[in-house]
């Protein structure tokens, strides 16, 4: 007959390999939605590109038609003109969001106001690009926060908050 403690041994063992097993299972999702979000950060930057290519483009239709711009909106120009947009961090991608915003909001409230650009088709074209890029920001956006609530459930799970608090992983935050 075994003898108790080679039960107990057993018991442990098995508690202890199924314990790596998990463990396994959560650190590799957590390296997913990790590597998840970094994808999402990179298809924001492709964004944020195409809007200020397009954000340039708008500007020098306004040079054309021959509608001048007051300091205000020279400085925001020359803000957009010369952003990197290479956010890294969601931080710098709020702030690269919102200048642009501030700039486009300018330029669309001049388009308002002016109505040989407002009917303008290139304009048109560009207003509708710049609506479908927003569109798809907030789809990425929306899609990142979900890998973010994701990735901090597991990262903060009971079993494994410990090791994962030891382990350097790399804090992400949420994206407005």
């Amino acid at each position: 007959m075994t003898e108790a403690w080679q039960v107990w041994l057993l018991i442990i063992s098995i508690v202890i390999g199924l314990y790596l097993f998990f463990f396994i299972y959560v650190a590799q999702r957590v390296k997913h939605y990790s590597k998840s979000m970094t994808q999402r950060i990179k298809a924001i930057n492709v964004v944020l590109a195409e809007k200020k290519e397009i954000l340039l483009a708008m500007l020098l239709l306004y040079d054309e038609e021959g509608i001048h711009l007051d300091s205000g909106e020279n400085k925001a120009a020359e803000k957009v003109r010369w952003l990197k947009v290479e956010p890294k961090t969601a931080n710098e991608v709020v702030e690269i969001v919102d200048t642009f915003t501030v700039f486009q909001k300018r330029l669309s409230y001049l388009a308002e106001s002016n109505g040989s650009i407002k009917n303008n088709q290139t304009y048109q074209i560009h207003k509708s690009a710049l609506e479908d890029l927003d569109g798809n920001y907030r789809r990425i956006v929306a899609l990142y926060n979900h890998d973010l609530a994701i990735y901090n459930y597991w990262k903060k799970n009971l079993l494994y908050r410990l090791i994962f608090a030891i382990l350097p992983l790399k804090e992400w935050e949420r994206l407005p």
